[in-house]
């Protein structure tokens, strides 16, 4: 498996984040962005580890979670993209999540 780099995005230390997975020399990635956060704390390392270059690339970007306890805590950021909680909290309600915003 290959991941594909996207070079607009960055982390703090000029590091291209990963924008698409490639298993078949084929782009997949979604039309729109798309971060998965899976606790409060994952998304504060996000937030940290983008630092203020990647901030308004995050706060654009549509998020998925797995409760809404990090759904409430995902808005208290003044987010503009939208917070879509998992059905449930597994790789199936991921995916199935991931899949109804294509």
């Amino acid at each position: 498996t290959s991941l594909r780099a996207d070079s607009s995005v960055t982390d703090n230390a000029g590091h291209p984040l990963l924008n698409g997975l490639n298993r078949r020399g084929h782009s997949t990635s979604l039309s729109r962005s798309v971060a998965l956060v899976t606790s409060n704390e994952s998304l504060q390392n996000l937030v940290d580890l983008l630092g203020p270059k990647g901030r308004s690339w995050l706060l654009s970007t549509d998020l998925v979670v797995f409760s809404e306890r990090t759904a409430a805590f995902a808005r208290e950021f003044n987010l503009r993209g939208k917070v879509h909680v998992a059905r449930q909290a597994s790789d199936q309600g991921i995916l199935e999540t991931l899949v109804s915003l294509c």
